[in-house]
Formats: C-alpha cells, structure tokens, sequence
C-alpha cells in the first residue's frame, strides 16, 4: 500500500476473506466490485490510515487481522530489534 512517499507491506491473517465477505448484503453480492470495494474501503483502508496517523508509522510492515470480529491493524516487529 503506498501513501504519497511512503509504502507499507501488508500481510494478510487467516480469516480476513470470511469476515469481508459477511459483511456484504445478499444485494451487494448481487451488485458485484462495487460492493466489494466500499466494504474493503469502510472496514481495511481506512483502520490501516488511522493507525498510520496514530501509530505515526511510516515504511512498517501491518498485519491486518480479525480480532473479536473487528479488523486490527497490528505493525509486525522486525527481527533486528
């Protein structure tokens, strides 16, 4: 994911496919990329730019996980430190 200058490595947890997906309406499954792109944009985006704007984070890898049927962003610690 890049963000004007700066770039974050995303790594994916198991389950996130299954929580995206029930988040979409029987309608918006009907509706296609559309939906799709609104619910990863609502629930992933905007969790991942609120945690670089807290967290201050600036070329981290994130994990994105499901935690307590919430999306969390969570910066993977580097093995050097």
């Amino acid at each position: 994911m890049r963000i004007g200058k700066y770039a974050c490595e995303l790594k994916w947890a198991s389950g996130i496919t299954d929580f995206l997906y029930n988040k979409l309406s029987d309608e918006d499954k009907k509706l296609g990329a559309r939906s799709i792109n609104r619910i990863v944009s609502s629930n992933i985006e905007n969790k991942i730019i609120d945690f670089i704007l807290e967290e201050q984070v600036i070329t981290n890898n994130l994990i994105v996980s499901v935690f307590n049927g919430n999306i969390e962003i969570i910066k993977e610690e580097s093995s050097n430190e």
